[in-house]
């Protein structure tokens, strides 16, 4: 069983340009992702952190999956910009708050095991959810190594 260190921490606005679809699975947040970055590489936009996916359904469905992405680029890279796959990225903020953040390191297939360590610390410790959940994909593939990932949990303390 791999360590886990939970954090709670203040995170700022997170800018950029993006877009929100439902997909089909796990593949489809890839190509969600590729095409969105092959959409700014046309306009020679390089992106300046890591990209940040929200998952916006009430409960995770494999099948049917709402995710916003958004790729954070320098101010002068303005929308709406087309991509490959016939998306159009436009302007797009992810709040900024108090967030329960905990870093995956390893396959996707195995993520549900962080987001556990998350549920159960946040119910041990007093907070509650209120927010959609955030993953910020610290490595992308081809990248050699493991993917890392950084799930944020957005927060308040219970009464």
């Amino acid at each position: 069983m791999p360590e886990y260190q939970v954090v709670v921490k203040r995170v700022p606005d997170i800018r950029g340009l993006g877009v929100r679809e439902k997909v089909a699975g796990p593949a489809g947040i890839g190509d969600l992702i590729s095409d969105g970055c092959a959409g700014l590489s046309k306009v020679g936009a390089m992106i300046t952190e890591a990209p940040v996916a929200v998952y916006h359904d009430p409960e995770f469905c494999p099948e049917s999956i709402d995710v916003e992405m958004v790729y954070p680029v320098p101010a002068w890279v303005k929308g709406p910009v087309a991509t490959p796959g016939g998306r159009s990225l436009e302007t797009r903020t992810v709040p900024g708050g108090e967030v329960v953040a905990i870093v995956h390191a390893g396959p996707y297939a195995a993520i549900g095991e962080s987001y556990q360590v998350l549920a159960d610390w946040i119910g041990e410790y007093g907070y509650r959810v209120n927010g959609p959940p955030r993953e910020l994909y610290l490595s992308l593939l081809p990248d050699s190594g493991p993917p890392v990932t950084e799930i944020r949990l957005p927060v308040e303390k219970n009464g």
